[in-house]
């Protein structure tokens, strides 16, 4: 995910001060670099954007906003009833590590092998995690083809569906084409059980383009939810089946239960930043 924090600049000298190359490697024409400053480890992309981030003393714990924005779902959520999740996009783990002590059954989406393998070999990537490795537009296609088989066939079991689907990928440091088709809410409509949440990392130089896939939800999700940041282009977008909380009741759902967001260190600010769409 492309982000750049509050105090960003502050935030990446700290980091470049004393900083050692661990690996480098091509993916996509890109250049990606896997840097460690004591106590943290990044990849950063040609050499300047910081992708993902961890903190290796704490690596349950997300650094960034955008993927603390993308788990603000974790606050409302029934903690004593388990969750199907599906996520898109699995990076460098950092979803992973903070649902793994959850009552979550987490699948993972990569469609790098080396992303992976550098995942597992550097970022703390939990031993349980469920990975698949392939292109997430096709997977969320076929399960979506898979659902709509089954409950056509009075012979079939029913296909489990997902309580929440994140979506965080990048195609040359913006939001692939496939996310803007009405297609591909379709297929996730399909998946999502009824009272399911989709919640998506986009990167968009167009309004156009936030405007089309508003469009294209408009009849698939009751409830929507802009979250905008401060200093970088990045939008999180979520589409439920289910009411959003209003920024009110998710400071008293926090303030009542601290022991769950501690690990969200930006999240007062990322809810003042909530914007609920009609």
């Amino acid at each position: 995910m492309l982000v750049v924090m509050k105090n960003k600049q502050l935030f990446l000298d700290h980091l470049n001060k004393n900083k050692t190359l661990i690996d480098d490697f091509n993916e996509s024409g890109s250049q990606l670099y896997i840097w460690r400053s004591e106590p943290y480890l990044w990849l950063s992309i040609d050499g300047e954007q910081v992708q993902s981030i961890v903190d290796t003393s704490d690596p349950s714990r997300p650094i960034l906003p955008v993927p603390q924005a993308m788990l603000i779902w974790t606050i409302w959520q029934n903690k004593l009833m388990p969750s199907k999740i599906l996520n898109i996009g699995m990076g460098t783990g950092t979803i992973e590590r903070y649902l793994a002590g959850g009552n979550y059954e987490l699948t993972s989406i990569e469609s790098s092998k080396r992303v992976i393998s550098i995942t597992q070999e550097h970022f703390n990537l939990p031993s349980k995690a469920h990975i698949i490795h392939t292109c997430g537009i096709e997977y969320s296609s076929h399960r979506a083809e898979q659902t709509r088989t089954n409950n056509k066939s009075p012979y079939s079991n029913t296909l489990a569906k997902y309580d929440v689907i994140l979506v965080d990928i990048f195609e040359n440091e913006q939001t692939p084409r496939d996310i803007l088709s009405h297609e591909f809410y379709h297929n996730c409509h399909e998946i999502l059980d009824k009272g399911g949440i989709l919640v998506l990392n986009l990167y968009l130089t167009q309004d156009q383009e936030l405007l089309a896939i508003l469009a294209h939800t408009q009849h698939l999700f009751e409830f929507k939810c802009l979250i905008d940041f401060q200093d970088y282009h990045n939008v999180v977008l979520m589409l439920s089946h289910s009411p959003i909380p209003e920024e009110a009741q998710l400071t008293q759902l926090i303030n009542s239960r601290p022991e769950q967001t501690s690990g969200l260190t930006h999240i007062k600010e990322i809810i003042s930043h909530m914007h609920l769409v009609s």
